[in-house]
Order: structure tokens, then sequence, then C-alpha cells
């Protein structure tokens, strides 16, 4: 066995925090988010449609694990202020949906950058809300 094997079962990869896609229980951070959204965006300005729709689908998908672990949260909340982030990730899945159908589809108005961008002002959006209400 070499060093390098010794080295890998020492410190096996991180599953979370700056690393990975979540924090220290797991959960995706609107941060790990944000910097998915930041390489997509990259991909929509290279107009790179087979990885746009790649990196949606994954976004969605943290997306989908962070407001799962998150529903706990709203408990604690009045009606009205669940109701507010609840309304925000809804609006926030969708347009990534939305996104998600427009990149399958290889036609030129396809306007991915515009709609990468949405999503980011949507995630950033969604963090300061949640991280207010929270924090």
């Amino acid at each position: 066995m070499s060093d390098a094997d010794d080295a890998d079962d020492a410190d096996p990869a991180p599953e979370c925090g700056v690393h990975g896609w979540g924090d220290p229980v797991g959960e995706p951070t609107y941060l790990d988010l944000l910097e998915h959204a930041r390489v997509l965006q990259q991909s929509a300005f290279e107009h790179d449609l087979p990885a746009i729709h790649a990196q949606l689908s994954d976004l969605r998908e943290a997306l989908g694990d962070r407001l799962r672990r998150g529903e706990d949260d709203l408990e604690g909340m009045s009606d009205a202020v669940a109701a507010v982030v609840r309304a925000g990730q809804q609006k926030l899945t969708a347009q990534i949906d939305d996104l998600i159908g427009l990149s399958s589809m290889e036609h030129p108005d396809c306007r991915c950058i515009e709609g990468t961008s949405r999503v980011t002002s949507l995630l950033r959006r969604q963090a300061r809300i949640e991280s207010g209400l929270r924090g």
C-alpha cells in the first residue's frame, strides 16, 4: 500500500462545508448553493447547454435537500413568516425548473444568461430572508 493510499484512508473526502454541499450536519448551505450558481452562470456565459442542464439538475437536487431539511425550522415561525419563506422557496424552485426545461432544448433564443442570473438573484434573496429570520 502506498503513502497516497494511507492518506486516502486516514482523511476521507469531506462531505460538508466549502468542500462539499453542506454544513457540519450535511445540510447544503445557501453559500454552497450560491457557489454552484456561480459555476452555472459561467457555463451560461460560455453557452454550454449540456453543462447548464447538468448543473441546474444538481442545483435543483441540492436545493430540494436544503428545503426538506429546513422544514423543521419553519415549524417555529408564525404562519405569515413561514408563508413568506415558502413562497420564496417555491419561486426559486419554479425558476430553476423553468430554466431546466429551456436548457434541455437547443435553440438559439435560449436566455440562459438571463435565467441563471435570475436564479442567482433569487438564491441571494432567499438566503437573506432565511438568515435574517433564523439569526
